[in-house]
């Protein structure tokens, strides 16, 4: 699973991919399955204007409780 923080949603991916790492990753390990939640979170910041405090502690990495929802909600779709 990989999952963006706050700061990558904000400035994106130029200087470094998180997603084409990931997949690198699994390629070189034969991975199952990269469950990428980029694009869930991604879709919330288009939404909502407050996306970063909707979704993460302030001035913090880690997901608040909308945050632990998403991603919740997301992987039981992907594994069930």
């Amino acid at each position: 699973v990989i999952y963006p923080w706050a700061v990558t949603l904000q400035y994106g991916q130029k200087i470094f991919n998180w997603e084409n790492f990931g997949d690198d990753l699994c390629n070189i390990s034969n991975c199952r399955k990269l469950i990428s939640l980029f694009d869930v979170f991604n879709e919330e910041k288009e939404k909502h204007e407050n996306w970063s405090t909707d979704l993460f502690f302030l001035y913090d990495t880690h997901w608040n409780e909308k945050g632990h929802d998403i991603v919740a909600k997301s992987l039981l779709e992907e594994i069930f």
